[in-house]
């Protein structure tokens, strides 16, 4: 895969590289876009219903108060929905051109498109039982759904699969949600092994004052706890052994827990954010025998909540366990309301949130059905739950998606900030009741989703002019082609451990911090076509704090993008100082040939992997058992390194020599001072190359340098350049 390459030159080296392409001022990318002040309208759809839950259709705009923050707003449009033939639909919001959520659309445009009726029927890991209820509930609703408007199927499991893609053939629709009814999903749930049961002790057995029946065993005789039974008897060995049979049966569950809470937000998140950019009333109908979030996983919970707000999906969740034998199911769901009240995303009481989080994960792992309720009435829809009944419950779910009102306001508050905004729709008549989504987050349509709660201070600092710089840190894009993949990139960012502040407690003797990066992808015309995140949470012995100081944060994420010049905007927020940096750096991806040459890449640093680590690493830059760390600021002292590494990544046919190339060194006038011929090796079984060559420094003065290292000849050839400085 790679080859080494030793260098003898008179003069210099090289270090991070920019493609050729890169260092040309006609080729870069355009300005940085603001946020400024919003010219987008903000859309709400409202159901409104009377104590009978009946939905009421004779209101009009007056009668509505529309408070964002609980700031009221001037309604701009209004519509309302019916399915009476003879309702207007749509005509004022069509007429100001309003698309989808915030930012969906300027209300100086003329567009007459409404957008279509579009609702995803998503089935999530349900039993066999489970299947049957859903199926009688889903042809409910395809029996009830108008000519015009598009239905799709999918399946929740491992991964998301689409059974039917958008359609209004009823017939493929029908014969979808019956291949739903057919098909079993991975059961994530274990059956209880036995084990304690096949140890227990019966319960006539000569046992130890103390020890309480258990229950029965697989003879049906009762039997004694053997862990209590083994406890009371002083057996501390075998107390020692069940309980670590205990630990693996409840580790094995927590892991399948996991496992289940990410493939499940994982599709939702998809299913959300692909209904995005369609106009028109957007629904996803979720069957479920119940959603847990574990904590791993509540980011991307609160993140579905965000995204279908922003994009003004509702979500409505349906219970399929049907009739639960649970008489406190409402005292539980009261239990869990501060969720909901904090905005699911509210970022200045994010701290409050995840303390809530924690201490009801418990009920929420006890009544999944909380959850549900929890997602649909944030996305201002509808639960159907604790009941045999789903086909009526369907039909409530079709009787509100075609009888709402559609409302746009344009915010007092102009700032797409990238914080959450709350809205509180409100009628005169005290006696009805209002469900409309609980707020959305102000970035701009053109960023892409979802958008994490932990991503917002990261993002507002985009939106700061000047971006801030309250500290250093490295952002290194770099263009690293792979086969097949020839637009692969890789958005690396280090933060400096002194960077970050750490917050002390002395009484408790720990520390606590944390940072969240987040890089964008900015395209020529100041479209963000990518954005990557990672959230990090700092804790430990205050006596360790000082100890991580000398370390580093690294963040690396790969990305695909199509051939053009690029601007990578990365933020770095400091949550124990509360203040940010943003690093914006040019990316150029060349178009694709037959070999793909990467950027020229100078070496920081190398750090040895495990097996494992090299196995599960999508990393192009790892060369025999090492990682290469580049660096973009090369200062090379002389007396620290004998020589000047880099890397230089290729892409070609399987097993392929890499044409002949050539290393060139430049004054800082361009001028060239030597040159050599380079060879590059040969490429893998895939098609891989990792060129790696070094320049020794004992003969390079101090100075500025460009090393350039030209692939190819003629027409053919393609140049990389990387700049950098030598001292003593």
């Amino acid at each position: 895969m790679q080859a080494s390459v030793t260098l003898s030159l008179v003069l210099a080296a090289a270090l991070v590289a920019r493609a050729d392409a890169r260092q040309s001022p006609s080729q870069a990318p355009a300005a940085p876009p603001t946020f400024g002040a919003r010219a987008e309208a903000v859309l709400v759809d409202v159901n409104v219903t009377d104590r009978k839950g009946r939905p009421v259709t004779n209101l009009s705009q007056a009668d509505f108060q529309v408070l964002e923050d609980n700031t009221p707003q001037a309604i701009l449009t209004f519509d309302r929905h019916a399915p009476e033939p003879s309702a207007p639909v749509g005509r004022a919001a069509a007429a100001a051109g309003l698309g989808p959520g915030t930012g969906g659309g300027k209300s100086t445009s003329t567009s007459t498109q409404q957008g279509p009726t579009i609702t995803a029927l998503a089935f999530d890991h349900l039993s066999a039982d489970s299947r049957t209820l859903a199926l009688q509930a889903a042809q409910r609703f395809l029996k009830e759904r108008q000519s015009d408007e598009l239905a799709g199927v999918f399946i929740v499991d491992q991964a998301l699969f689409t059974v039917a893609p958008y359609t209004t053939d009823g017939q493929k629709l029908d014969a979808a949600v019956k291949r739903v009814a057919e098909t079993a999903t991975t059961n994530l749930v274990r059956e209880r092994s036995g084990v304690l049961e096949q140890m227990a002790v019966p319960a006539d057995t000569p046992s130890v004052a103390g020890a309480e029946q258990q229950g029965r065993g697989s003879n049906d005789r009762p039997y004694i706890d053997p862990t209590q039974y083994a406890r009371n008897a002083g057996d501390h060995a075998m107390v020692a052994f069940l309980e670590m049979l205990i630990k693996m049966e409840k580790s094995y569950e927590d892991l399948q827990y996991e496992v289940k809470g990410a493939a499940t937000f994982n599709a939702l998140l998809s299913l959300v954010d692909s209904l995005a950019a369609v106009p028109g009333r957007k629904s996803v109908l979720y069957f479920s025998e119940g959603l847990t979030i574990p904590s791993s996983q509540e980011a991307r919970f609160r993140a579905i909540i965000h995204t279908a707000n922003r994009s003004n999906v509702t979500v409505y969740t349906v219970d399929t366990m049907g009739l639960r034998v649970q008489s406190d199911q409402q005292s539980t769901l009261r239990s869990v309301q501060e969720y909901g009240a904090m905005g699911v995303g509210d970022v200045e009481r994010r701290g409050k949130f995840l303390d809530a989080l924690e201490n009801n994960e418990r009920v929420l792992k006890q009544d999944p059905a909380v959850s549900l309720g929890i997602l649909a009435d944030q996305t201002g829809s509808l639960l159907i739950n604790n009941t045999n009944d789903l086909e009526d419950g369907v039909s409530r779910v079709n009787t509100d998606r075609r009888n709402y009102y559609l409302l746009s306001y344009q915010s007092t508050n102009p700032a797409l900030d990238g914080r959450f905004h709350r809205i509180n729709v409100r009628v005169k008549n005290p006696a009805l009741t209002v469900r409309a989504r609980s707020g959305y987050v102000a970035v701009p349509m053109a960023s892409v989703a979802p958008v994490f709660d932990y991503e917002l201070p990261a993002i507002e600092a985009f939106g700061q002019s000047p971006m801030p710089t309250a500290f250093p840190f490295d952002s290194i894009p770099s263009s690293v082609p792979l086969p097949g993949r020839p637009g692969m990139a890789m958005l690396s960012v280090t933060v400096p451990g002194t960077s970050l502040l750490l917050v002390g407690d002395e009484k408790q003797q720990r520390y606590g911090g944390g940072a969240v990066i987040v890089a964008r992808v900015v395209d020529a015309s100041g479209k963000v076509v990518k954005k990557v995140s990672q959230q990090y949470r700092l804790s430990g012995d205050l006596a360790e704090a000082k100890s991580l100081g000398a370390k580093t944060l690294s963040f690396l994420r790969m990305v695909d993008l199509d051939p053009g010049t690029y601007r990578v905007d990365a933020a770095v927020y400091d949550s124990g100082g509360q203040k940010a940096s943003v690093v914006s750096q040019p990316l150029t991806i060349p178009p694709a040939t037959k070999t793909m040459v990467g950027d020229l890449l100078v070496i920081d640093h190398a750090e040895r992997m495990t097996p494992e680590e090299i196995a599960s690493s999508p990393n192009p830059l790892i060369s025999d058992g090492l990682l290469i760390k580049p660096t973009l600021t090369p200062k090379i002292a002389k007396r620290e390194r004998p020589d000047i590494a880099f890397a230089l990544p290729l892409s070609l046919s399987p097993n392929e020599s890499a044409p002949p190339a050539k290393l060139a060194l430049l004054s800082k006038s361009g001028e060239a001072l030597a040159a050599v011929a380079l060879s590059l090796g040969m490429a893998d079984g895939e098609g891989r190359v990792l060129a790696i060559g070094h320049v020794p420094l004992d003969k390079v003065p101090p100075g500025s340098y460009e090393l350039q290292v030209t692939v190819g000849s003629g027409a053919e050839a393609q140049v990389r350049r990387a700049s950098l400085t030598v001292v003593e």
